[in-house]
């Protein structure tokens, strides 16, 4: 029994590297894979995986796995290097391997210090670990972050560099850790073109049952219909699989249990997303955008399944279609790449059928991006289609003019714009053009029936209008005729009206859902009115809150009352967060705004980075990036996310 005498330490790690051996479960093969390679004299060795698989763990755990007393292993992080010169990476690793052989560093303030390294300090390195019969393998993880700079970032000579030193030394070695596949890393292909690579995918199965198992085998016993269903939630995925015994502890811990069942974990789905939301959302962010609207509509599609009690989903771009979505090429081909991406499985024995590989991540997406919000991420898939809108946005405002002209273009470069949808319907409406009107209010009522049901319906009476007008005296010249078959064509209209009864009817009844759904929104919008001064956005633990935050949307960039607390049982920390560019109107979904951070305890004081991501009125992303991790700021680590939502003071 798990009593409040015998407390225990939550062993289920989430969100960080796993360092010690004892935690970390699984990936023997891989380990065997990198250990055969190296003793083959593979000088580059590559390892990839989608975001949260665990692939920085991994690299911490080779010296652990790999060939104990052969080799050297130097673990190098490039995340925080991204804007340093090719000179002050040098340095840093240079002064990371000598940190590890205890050896002296050169003191030479050189500026063309990559010389230095590889005619000095290098060959002084492979000298000390020839004698000693060793060979040095540098570890570079989050190594694709260098691949994303401009072709004139100092970085970019770091890969041509690296490969020159490869060649230059044969006992020289590197496995570089991507979160991408190598034919989207343009600037790498020349140097992991003779690589050898591996996949860090799902956990095996039986690993996988360890990593529920072991941690807390000493006071938790998950039967085996609760595993069943652990394994169900997160198809092996160490990061969800972690998360998901997380939470299924905290409930242990508060029931006073020390048994757990499928029911337990059925309780803790909305805990684990919870817990899991930055992890999801990075999860998701990770993914262009067209992937990004296929993904949504496989859950939507399951979930409609699902409800049905149907085992055959729906073909996700066969749903878009009937949310009012073109299918362009690059949402054509999404499929396919979630598919070869590791995000998506087919159905079995179907060709255009998926599903969604980690369920847990099914059930966050139809709960946080439902399929027709998410459809309108496909505005932002084109630059120049989005700066042509704000350049007809700024002529109606200025000048009064018609833009129809710029809307019609736009679509023609990004057919999925629907607030140029939507506006192109509206001017067709103004200018009497009721056919082109019909035809953007058919396809606009698919993506937003409620925004687009008034214009449709006056649409459809105008246009009947006109076409009676056209015809009434064709009408009256056969008006003797017509008293013949009068009784036939009171019957053909009466099925007309009771056909048209049935639409509406149908139509009523989705857009009174609908108008629930969008009176809880107006609500949840009205209570985040710039007038009020005492909201106070929190974290679900209550461990951070941040006054007024939601004012970013409204020109503030001073944040003056922020207190946090960066890890359990950890002081306190108050101060402030700047923004370096506010938004002056609203916020929309997706907006990001960077800045710095100084925060007070009375332990330290920490100072950093900081990026808040808008999701939507309820919700704002925070990532904390601590630049004086140390004495001055004694934490566990230097990145933290949490969530944050609003609430009256």
């Amino acid at each position: 029994m798990m009593t409040t005498q015998t407390r225990h330490i939550n062993p289920y790690i989430v969100g960080r590297p796993i360092y010690d051996r004892e935690s970390f479960f699984g990936r023997r093969k891989l380990f065997r894979f990198i250990e055969d390679n190296l003793k083959q004299n593979t000088q580059v060795v590559l390892l990839h995986g989608q975001r949260r698989i665990g692939k920085s763990s991994v690299l911490m755990q080779i010296p652990n796995f790999v060939g104990l007393g052969e080799f050297v292993f130097i673990y190098f992080d490039l995340h925080d290097k991204t804007r340093l010169p090719l000179d002050s990476i040098l340095q840093n690793l240079a002064s990371t391997i000598a940190d590890k052989l205890n050896i002296p560093q050169s003191e030479s303030l050189s500026l063309n210090y990559k010389t230095v390294f590889s005619d000095e300090f290098l060959p002084q390195v492979i000298e000390v670990l020839k004698e000693q019969k060793r060979k040095m393998v540098w570890l570079l993880d989050e190594f694709d972050v260098l691949n994303d700079q401009t072709p004139d970032s100092p970085v970019e000579s770091f890969f041509p560099y690296l490969e020159t030193l490869i060649g230059q030394y044969n006992n020289l070695f590197i496995i570089p850790v991507i979160g991408r596949r190598v034919e989207d890393l343009t600037n790498l292909k020349s140097l992991f073109r003779q690589a050898v690579n591996q996949e860090i995918g799902l956990l095996e199965k039986s690993d996988a049952k360890a990593l529920i198992t072991e941690p807390a085998a000493h006071y938790l016993n998950y039967d085996s219909q609760a595993i069943d269903a652990i394994l169900e939630l997160s198809s092996g995925h160490p990061y969800f699989t972690q998360v998901i015994c997380n939470a299924l502890f905290l409930q242990a811990e508060e029931e006073d249990k020390s048994e757990i069942t499928c029911d337990d974990v059925t309780k803790i789905v909305d805990d684990a997303i919870e817990t899991a939301e930055g992890g999801l959302a990075w999860f998701r962010d990770g993914l262009p955008i067209p992937e990004r609207v296929v993904f949504s509509a496989v859950a939507q599609a399951e979930k409609m399944a699902e409800k049905k009690n149907n085992s055959v989903t729906e073909e996700p771009l066969k749903l878009l279609r009937e949310y009012g979505v073109i299918i362009t090429e690059a949402l054509n081909k999404a499929p396919e790449n979630l598919v070869q991406w590791e995000f998506l499985e087919r159905v079995e024995n179907s060709e255009f059928h998926y599903k969604i590989k980690v369920k847990l991540v099914r059930y966050w997406l139809v709960k946080r991006y439902p399929l027709r919000q998410a459809i309108w991420d496909l505005e932002k898939v084109d630059l120049d289609a989005c700066r042509l809108f704000e350049l007809a946005e700024e002529i109606a405002d200025n000048r009064n003019l018609s833009t129809s002209y710029i809307y019609e273009q736009i679509s023609q470069i990004n057919p999925n714009y629907f607030t140029v949808l939507f506006k192109l319907a509206e001017d067709y409406l103004d200018t009497k053009n009721y056919q082109q009107a019909l035809e953007k209010y058919n396809r606009a009522y698919k993506v937003d029936p409620t925004r687009a049901y008034e214009g449709y319906e006056l649409t459809r009476g105008k246009k009947y209008r006109i076409w009676w007008n056209k015809n009434r005296l064709t009408l009256a010249l056969l008006s003797v005729f017509l008293l013949t078959i009068s009784v036939t064509i009171n019957l053909f209209q009466l099925s007309q009206v009771q056909t048209q009864l049935k639409e509406k009817k149908a139509r009523l009844a989705e857009l009174k859902e609908l108008k629930e759904e969008n009176a809880r929104l107006t609500k949840q919008v009205k209570e985040l009115k710039p007038t009020r001064t005492n909201l106070i956005w929190r974290s679900e633990s209550n461990l951070t809150q941040i006054t007024n935050l939601h004012q970013i949307c409204f020109g503030n960039t001073n944040l003056n009352s922020v207190q946090t607390v960066f890890g359990s049982n950890k002081p306190p920390f108050r101060g402030y967060i700047k923004i370096s560019s506010s938004k002056t109107g609203r916020c929309d979904v997706g907006d990001t705004f960077n800045g710095s951070f100084d925060l007070s305890g009375s332990s330290g004081h920490c100072v950093g980075d900081v990026t808040i991501t808008w999701q939507n009125n309820n919700n704002a992303f925070i990532e904390w990036n601590i630049t004086n991790l140390g004495s001055a700021c004694p934490v566990d680590s230097k990145r933290w996310q949490v969530n944050t939502y609003p609430a009256v003071g």
